[in-house]
C-alpha cells in the first residue's frame, strides 16, 4: 500500500512545474514512536514501523519547510469494512481502503483513490509552503 502511494506522489510531483528553490521529497521511512492512535485501528507491526516522510521546503531568503509522515494501520475488528487506513499525520486526513481493492492487486479504483489523495496531500503542502515563505519574507522586511 506504501509503495502505491509512494508512486501516486513521485508521479504527481514530477509532473508539478515549481519555481527554483521549490522542492518537493518522498522517502520510505521506519518509525520508531509508532503509528498515530486511530480508534479501531492498530499498527501493522509492534516495532519499526513502515512509512513514508514527505517534505515540501523553499530555500533562503523565503525559508519554509512543511513536513508530513504517511503510515499504514489495519482494523482491529475484522467485521470493519475498511480493513486499512492511511494516515497523514500532517492534516489528519486518512484513507479509508477495503481489503477488496488491495488484494490480490490494486484494483483500478483504488490506484484513482491513491492518484487523488496524492494530489490532495501534495497541494496542502504547497500552500503550507507557500505560506510559510510569504510570512518570513514578511517578517524579514521583503512583503508589506
Amino acid at each position: 500500500m506504501l509503495e502505491a502511494l509512494a508512486s501516486a506522489l513521485q508521479a504527481e510531483i514530477s509532473r508539478q512545474d515549481l519555481p527554483p528553490g521549490v522542492t518537493l521529497q518522498v522517502g520510505r521511512a521506519v518509525a520508531h514512536t509508532g503509528t498515530p492512535a486511530v480508534e479501531g485501528y492498530r499498527p501493522l507491526v509492534r516495532q519499526g514501523e513502515p512509512h513514508l516522510d514527505l517534505e515540501a521546503r523553499v530555500d533562503d531568503p523565503a525559508s519554509a519547510t512543511n513536513r508530513r509522515a504517511i503510515y499504514v494501520a489495519s482494523a482491529t475488528n475484522l467485521q470493519n469494512q475498511f480493513a486499512l487506513v492511511l494516515l497523514d499525520t500532517g492534516s489528519g486526513s486518512r484513507l479509508d481502503v477495503r481489503l477488496r481493492d488491495v488484494r490480490p492487486a490494486l484494483t483500478p479504483a483504488m490506484t484513482f483513490r491513491l492518484q487523488w489523495w496524492a494530489r490532495r496531500i501534495l497541494a496542502e503542502m504547497l500552500a503550507a509552503v507557500r505560506e510559510g515563505a510569504e510570512q518570513t519574507l514578511r517578517n524579514a522586511g521583503y512583503k508589506g
